[in-house]
Parts: C-alpha cells; sequence; structure tokens
C-alpha cells in the first residue's frame, strides 16, 4: 500500500497522451498470490503476468489467460539476491522457486552484449538451462530484438531493468516484433531506435524503488539523447 501514492503522483505527472497502467489495479485483488519471491528483491512471473494483464487492457486488446500459456518450474527452491547480501538464516528457511509461463507462440531472438555491442548474438526470452532469475531473457543486455509469429506488423519497445524481464515474455503473444532496452547499458538514444526498428508502442516498466532512485533517473534520462 505505501506503493500507491508513488505511483499516482508519478502518474500525474505523465504527458496526457502517454497511457497510464494500472498494474497495481490489476495486481491488489491477488496479493494472496506468490507475486513476489521471498528470497529476492523481483516479482515473480506470476506478478508480472497481472501487470500484463493491466497493460493490454489500456492497449485496448484481451489479454490471454493464464491457462493459454504453458506453465513451467524452473527451479524448486533458489536463494535470491537478499539472502545472498545478508546471509539471513530466516530466508534460507523459506526458499523460492522459479516458475514461468510458455507463450502460445515460437519466437527467435538476438541480443547484442555490453562488450560488443554491433554483434548479434543468438539468443531466447525464455533460456530454460540459465539458472534462476537468468531463465527470463537470460539476463540484462543492452539490447534483444525478438521476431515471433505473431504476424501483424507491428512492433513494441520496452525500456526496462532487470525488473522488466519476465514481462517482457509476454509481450510475444501480441506482437510480430519485441525490441527490449535496459536503459542501465543502453547507450544508443531511444529516439534512434524507435526509428531504426520502427516502433508502434514504446512501453516503460520499471519497479517503485528504482523509479524514484536519481542515480536510474539520470540513466533514463540520458536514454533520451544517448551516451558515449
Amino acid at each position: 500500500r505505501a506503493e500507491k501514492p508513488h505511483i499516482d503522483a508519478s502518474y500525474a505527472l505523465l504527458h496526457s497522451e502517454i497511457l497510464p497502467v494500472d498494474a497495481y489495479g490489476e495486481m491488489a485483488p491477488h496479493f494472496k498470490e506468490y507475486l513476489y519471491y521471498r528470497t529476492d528483491h523481483h516479482w515473480t512471473a506470476l506478478g508480472a503476468y497481472y501487470a500484463y494483464r493491466a497493460f493490454c487492457k489500456t492497449a485496448g486488446w484481451p489479454p490471454l489467460e493464464l491457462n493459454q500459456f504453458e506453465k513451467r518450474t524452473g527451479f524448486k527452491q533458489f536463494l535470491g539476491a537478499m539472502y545472498r547480501k545478508t546471509r539471513d538464516p530466516e530466508l534460507k528457511k523459506n526458499p523460492d522457486r522459479i516458475d514461468y509461463y510458455v507463450p502460445p507462440v515460437t519466437h527467435t531472438a538476438v541480443r547484442y552484449t555490453k562488450e560488443r555491442p554491433n554483434k548479434a548474438v543468438s539468443a531466447s526470452f525464455i533460456e530454460e538451462k540459465y539458472r534462476a532469475y537468468f531463465i527470463f531473457l537470460g539476463g540484462d543486455f543492452p539490447l534483444m530484438v525478438a521476431d515471433t509469429s505473431v504476424k501483424n506488423g507491428k512492433t513494441a519497445l520496452l525500456v526496462k531493468n532487470s525488473y522488466g524481464n519476465p514481462f517482457a515474455v509476454y509481450l510475444l503473444s501480441h506482437y510480430e516484433r519485441v525490441v527490449v532496452v535496459d536503459y542501465r547499458y543502453q547507450k544508443q538514444p531511444l529516439p534512434k531506435l524507435v526509428e531504426q526498428y520502427d516502433v508502434d508502442d514504446v512501453v516503460f516498466l520499471n519497479g517503485v524503488v528504482t523509479s524514484a532512485a536519481l542515480p536510474h533517473l539520470r540513466l533514463m534520462r540520458r536514454l533520451l539523447r544517448g551516451r558515449k
């Protein structure tokens, strides 16, 4: 509940042509479900699913129901970043699991790394051989691009940090191309990327904590003009 005033205040500052997504309102009725990890600072794929539902409502199309995805469990037990930083024995007693939901579409993808930003490397939005949260996108990269079996000519560009990784998977079901930009690492300006990939919809996704942190705000501003 402490997050709601911050979200409302942030949305009140948006330009009238920017559409806010009420992820909080969609998630609130499900607060007793496994929406956030116990030992990690990220939300689960289920939490991201409800945010995806809210996004679809804002976008004006029906979301896929959860039973239209194939649910899989990658790790039945894992200890996340909060445990690794604190080594709290109480956290260790309550390990997490990694569930993920495979969309009913196919896709091929490439990633561009910080070390080799101009070289495309084969990738997937679901990396089933990777550990824990790295199942989603395989981690964090300046740029990823997926082409899907959805032949509608539409392209989405998702601007995110690691919080957006599981959410990106759900976009595959609605766009022919999904471009994912991590604002912490991408050096090209956002307008250039929008033009390069002929983007229809730009989606910004952030957590409450990082959306209010000055270092993250600076990085998001820099994305607009690019950086060396």
